[in-house]
């Protein structure tokens, strides 16, 4: 998505979204056909086998980086992940870059089998912080790393209509803090109970899976950081049918089960051996 990297490997930036899809196609008949073959405008591949061969079935998920709403549709009309958001233009971009996908993968049939995934990328930086006010002042240079990594964007809109999307980051103004932080969409910072609210914004939208950006800062913050996200954030969204538990928790409750269970034990004797039991009161 940059300029330098285009130019580097030769690619025409009106033919890259092209390749991309040609690519994602011949890996993944590579993967499922034995032996496998493409003809396409990009790739020409004659009769090979591929060794060794994924052990996933049907093979290892693939998903695509999304910005706009048309690489959404392609990722959902090839069955594969699509991985939304990066453009800071705010949640609703994303929540109906979201249900549009699901809309066109449920439209959409699909020769091979498929690995549908909605993934948002939480692109600016991900920080966690004891307060939010203190995430907040430790996480305010992430947004020179935003200016940089979007500064190719409005030139690239301008060589291809694949890019035109990117042009709409001429208005965002990089310097609102109050914006950057709370509405962009390309942050996610605060305590573990503000990152909780952020993560249920995107659960309820049916977001399967979040890509955290966790870099650029001092070392000391970034696991501090990432302590207090994997302690109090993540077991907040645990799947209730998870069979991984904290130790402590398992025995309290297997301490609080005992009762019951010595009173299922006598009832049971009390049924199938009523002259015991009755010796036994006596």
């Amino acid at each position: 998505n940059t300029t330098l990297a285009l130019r580097a490997f030769e690619v025409d930036p009106s033919e890259n979204k092209s390749q991309w899809r040609e690519g994602v196609e011949l890996i993944r008949r590579a993967f499922l056909d034995d032996p496998f073959s493409y003809v396409g405008e990009h790739y020409k591949i004659p009769p090979r086998s591929l060794v060794p061969k994924p052990l996933q079935t049907p093979y290892p998920p693939i998903s695509a980086a999304a910005g706009s709403p048309s690489s959404v549709e392609t990722a959902a009309t090839m069955g594969i992940g699509a991985i939304m958001g990066g453009l800071y233009l705010g949640f609703d971009l994303v929540e109906n870059m979201v249900k549009l996908y699901d809309k066109t993968l449920a439209a959409t049939d699909h020769p091979y089998p498929i690995t549908p995934r909605k993934m948002v990328a939480i692109s600016g930086g991900m920080h966690c912080a004891e307060t939010t006010a203190q995430a907040r002042t430790e996480a305010k240079p992430l947004f020179d790393m935003a200016k940089l990594s979007t500064d190719a964007y409005e030139r690239l809109s301008k060589l291809s209509q694949d890019y035109a999307y990117m042009g709409a980051v001429k208005d965002i103004d990089f310097n609102d803090e109050e914006y950057m932080f709370e509405r962009s969409q390309g942050f996610m910072v605060g305590d573990p109970d503000h990152c909780i609210e952020h993560v249920q914004r995107y659960a309820d939208m049916g977001v399967d899976a979040l890509v955290l950006r966790v870099d650029s800062l001092p070392h000391h913050q970034l696991l501090r950081s990432i302590e207090l996200f994997g302690k109090y954030v993540i077991p907040h969204f645990k799947n209730p049918r998870n069979v991984v538990r904290p130790a402590d928790d398992v025995l309290a409750d297997i301490r609080a089960a005992r009762p019951a269970h010595q009173e299922a034990l006598h009832q049971f004797h009390s049924q199938h051996n009523p002259t015991h039991h009755k010796e036994t009161s006596r």
